[in-house]
């Protein structure tokens, strides 16, 4: 499988910031820390709730017009930082992977549109994205036009509900928290089939269990049949005279 550049270039880009390349199984949470780009809070059974009332006691307006629900983490970024809430009732190999999950949101949804709006509308648009003034309407008109988000943002996280407008986004946060806690080359060094792949993704990376299982599908995908054996294979036979 060729690992989408983005995705090697983002997670090269990580560590360097960290000033560090971490061993097996990776302490996200050192690294993070290290680079300096997110803070780290763990609660106790965090939900939506719980981001609400901190926005408020932080005093940062957002419209989290939400229900509440238990979330495993929770990403809040705004002017080129972010906190990272992680649920610290999970195993250490979630919250692992949720931190890494986070990070991965935090160069491709917020970082990444940061330098986006600089190119396409200009660094003195950047203000707009940290709320502290309004876009004019020239700005807002460019913004449409290249469906460029003007905003606090905040990614809620609940890994058993994705819905089919934010798939895309999720599976490239997978991708990249995949590569940031088990590099593809460091697996195919480990293995030669999925099978194999999922049991070093868990025993020497320590992923959880429907992670492994996942990301060994990317890196071994399954043999494509081809489409007109296919069609042969479900026609119905023909009867033997």
């Amino acid at each position: 499988m060729n690992v989408p550049y983005w995705v090697v270039d983002l997670a090269q880009r990580f560590w360097t910031a960290a000033g560090m390349v971490e061993g097996l199984p990776r302490n996200m949470e050192r690294a993070v820390a290290a680079s300096g780009m997110l803070s780290v809070l763990h609660r106790e059974r965090l939900t939506v709730a719980t981001i609400r009332h901190w926005l408020e006691k932080m005093g940062i307006a957002h419209p989290l017009n939400v229900p509440d629900r238990p979330l495993r983490a929770c990403l809040v970024a705004c002017e080129g930082t972010g906190v990272a809430f992680i649920d610290s009732t999970d195993s250490e190999n979630e919250r692992r992977f949720s931190l890494a999950h986070e990070l991965a949101h935090f160069f491709r949804d917020h970082l990444a549109p940061r330098e986006a709006i600089t190119r396409r509308i200009g660094a003195a648009a950047i203000p707009i994205l940290d709320g502290k003034r309004r876009a004019t309407p020239g700005e807002r008109v460019r913004a449409w036009c290249t469906r460029t988000d003007l905003g606090v943002h905040v990614h809620l996280m609940d890994r058993t509900v994705v819905r089919v407008q934010v798939r895309d986004a999720e599976e490239n946060a997978d991708r990249l928290a995949f590569e940031l806690l088990a590099p593809a080359a460091n697996v195919f060094q480990r293995a030669s089939d999925a099978a194999a792949a999922v049991e070093v993704l868990i025993d020497v990376h320590c992923l959880p269990v429907v992670q492994a299982e996942h990301y060994a599908s990317l890196l071994f995908p399954p043999p494509r049949m081809d489409p007109l054996l296919a069609r042969l294979r479900l026609a119905p036979s023909e009867a033997t005279p």
